[in-house]
């Protein structure tokens, strides 16, 4: 049933009741409540939105606090830390360079499972009703 045609059921079944009802009752009271609905339908959206992106600036500030606080506890492990995340980046880069891009193949498959592996991403942390 498309959604014009439910609109038109609850305008008949709506007008059938207001004729049968005894008090006036303007014309355009259908349009009145189904403009209610509809805002209510978008401030819901709305507060939801508002919701992930507050959860996710969230995430963000207590991720870097916990950085910052973990390089102020733990100066040599941060450093050892860093100077082994920048070897990995080395590393990995130089993996990219020889291997992959020497078998077309294999590049091509992983760019299509990066890439859906990006869309399944997208499409989770956006909205869907």
């Amino acid at each position: 049933m498309s959604p014009d045609r439910s609109e038109m059921q609850f305008d008949e079944m709506l007008s059938g009741a207001l004729k049968r009802h005894k008090n006036f009752v303007p014309t355009n009271f259908p349009e009145k409540i189904l403009n209610q609905i509809t805002r209510q339908q978008e401030q819901k959206i709305l507060a939801r939105v508002v919701m992930q992106e507050r959860l996710a600036l969230m995430g963000c500030i207590v991720l870097a606090v916990m950085s910052i606080t973990a390089v102020a506890v733990f100066p040599e492990s941060a450093l050892t830390a860093a100077s082994q995340f920048s070897l990995l980046i080395a590393r990995t880069c130089k993996t990219i360079t020889a291997d992959f891009f020497s078998d077309w193949g294999f590049t091509l498959v992983l760019t299509i499972v990066f890439g859906f592996a990006v869309y399944i991403l997208t499409d989770l942390l956006t909205l869907n009703d």
